[in-house]
């Protein structure tokens, strides 16, 4: 009769299973996604940027989803899982978690995964809109020319004006000159 109770039970379990399955398959995709990003930032284009913020958007969804249902299954499993828990914490010296315990730590783990999946979607959104309304940055040009060989052929010194990078090499040796005087060995007078 208990193992026919447990096989009634067992369909939370395997919804789990299911769940984290489906999350692994995301994750893979993230990958994709993250990668097309990742170029999407350094070509500044902003389709790409677009889909790493649906991306995010879809492990928010999912994320409330499965937190949803973790929370509401917590009990169920905890009581599933009993006779291995009560194991465990005999070779560990610790009392298991409560129901309201784990229900707790998978309510702040939640919130704290879909604060994170919001604000990268943000970030990705603001980043695609700003690349595709061709305003130049309110922060300057991020990366310096020192730092363009370093992108190994995604260089952004492409998309600067030729005229404007003389006008920068100019100021700056102005200014490199008026900061340095040599001394020249005479004696000066500190009035």
């Amino acid at each position: 009769p208990k193992e026919r109770e447990r096989e009634m039970r067992e369909p939370a379990l395997q919804d789990i299973v299911y769940i984290d399955k489906v999350w692994d398959c995301l994750k893979i995709s993230g990958l994709v996604c993250g990668y097309q990003g990742f170029k999407g930032l350094y070509t500044r284009d902003s389709l790409k940027l677009k889909w790493l913020c649906c991306y995010y958007v879809l492990c928010f969804i999912l994320e409330v989803f499965s937190l949803c249902f973790y929370i509401a299954k917590a009990c169920q499993v905890l009581a599933d899982l009993k006779p291995e828990i009560e194991q465990a914490a005999q070779h560990s010296h610790r009392r298991p978690l409560t129901c309201a315990e784990v229900q707790q730590m998978l309510l702040v783990k939640g919130f704290a995964q879909c604060a994170m999946y919001y604000f990268f979607a943000q970030a990705a959104w603001s980043l695609a809109s700003h690349f595709s309304s061709n305003l130049p940055m309110a922060w300057g040009d991020p990366f310096s020319d020192m730092e363009a060989p370093l992108l190994a052929g995604y260089g952004v010194s492409e998309h600067r004006p030729q005229q404007q990078q003389q006008q920068q090499q100019q100021q700056q040796r102005e200014r490199q000159q008026t900061k340095f005087q040599p001394f020249t060995g005479r004696p000066q007078r500190l009035d």
